[in-house]
């Protein structure tokens, strides 16, 4: 009974409904972006570039660590994620309607760039792949149209979209979803805590059982006046009932407990999606997790943070550098705490 295929809209349902597929979801780009990072030209403290000046205005500003972090969960819901640079559009007589779909304008400084919006998958559809095979650009979208709004549909061109997608397999567009790999054990513990619920209410109210007396005879207005007491009773509009002849017992009923199957469910879910057990269920920085749970999970969240974050923190410094936001440093890089 496992769905075969499956839609963002599925995973958006679990992520917002979900419980367990939230943490999941949220563990790994929390533990990345916590605290940020600092992007450095001059290795000395003591000493503050005309690039670091900036930067740091700039991502303060626009608080940009946060925007990377919810970039990052709406990635791993679905495939991808984009954020929408929105830039000081120059003074001129085109539609302004449609700036977007044209390439990002030249920017005089960092406060040209006005926002920073995370948009999902479901409301950034890739309109065109570049096609050019002698371009660098080569099999990456070339327009999105992104829903930035309900009512605000815009075609934009890929100057003006950073393109988020962890876990990338196949190709450099589509990531991998990270509720995909542990959708079936998603359902499994679903059907074991409700199912456990269920019978753990049945057990509560496990009902009744009337006992008459053999050489008990009713006539058949006493045996409806008898059945209508009953009903009465068992759906709480009185709690007496007056009986001859008729002996009621409670009927025992037992209910397995189902932690241990859904403790086995959840360290299936853990292994597949690389969290900790301890962490998966504790506390968000990792408190209740051993030490060799800490270290593991620090040695995967730095190999993150180097495999995915920092090429992403570096795409975006790049692509303002390259259209003048930021001014050309000698080198730089991003330390993170």
């Amino acid at each position: 009974g496992y769905p075969r295929k499956l839609e963002f809209k599925d995973y958006m349902d679990r992520y917002q409904r979900g419980g367990i597929a939230e943490r999941i979801c949220d563990a790994f780009p929390r533990a990345t972006w916590a605290g940020g990072a600092s992007i450095e030209e001059d290795p000395d403290p003591e000493t503050e570039t005309k690039f670091e000046k900036a930067v740091f205005e700039l991502f303060d500003r626009l608080d940009i660590w946060a925007r990377f972090l919810r970039a990052d969960i709406l990635a791993g819901i679905g495939r991808y994620s984009v954020i929408l640079i929105g830039v000081k559009e120059p003074r001129t007589g085109d539609n302004l309607l449609e700036p977007f779909a044209k390439e990002m304008p030249r920017l005089k400084s960092q406060e040209d760039i006005l926002f920073l919006t995370p948009i999902p998958e479901d409301r950034a559809t890739i309109l065109e792949w570049e096609d050019d095979t002698t371009s660098p650009r080569c099999g990456l979208p070339k327009f999105y149209s992104l829903k930035i709004k309900d009512n605000i549909v815009r075609k934009t061109h890929w100057s003006r979209v950073l393109h988020v997608a962890p876990d990338l397999l196949e190709d450099e567009v589509f990531g991998r979803p990270r509720l995909r790999a542990c959708w079936n054990y998603l359902d499994d513990l679903d059907k074991i805590i409700g199912g456990g619920a269920e019978a753990a209410w049945k057990r509560m109210d496990p009902g009744l059982q009337l006992d008459l007396d053999p050489e008990l005879e009713l006539t058949k207005e006493e045996e409806a006046a008898l059945r209508d007491e009953v009903d009465e009773y068992q759906h709480g509009v009185r709690r007496i009932m007056k009986t001859r002849g008729v002996k009621m017992n409670v009927l025992s009923a037992s209910a397995q407990g189902f932690g241990a199957n859904a403790d086995s469910i959840i360290q299936l879910i853990a292994a597949t999606s690389g969290t900790p057990h301890r962490i998966l269920t504790g506390s968000e920085r990792g408190e209740l997790a051993s030490s060799q749970d800490r270290d593991n999970w620090g040695d995967r969240i730095a190999e993150r943070r180097r495999e995915f974050a920092v090429p992403l923190v570096g795409r975006f410094v790049d692509r303002c550098i390259e259209y003048g936001a930021l001014p050309e440093p000698e080198w730089y890089e991003v330390v993170w705490p």
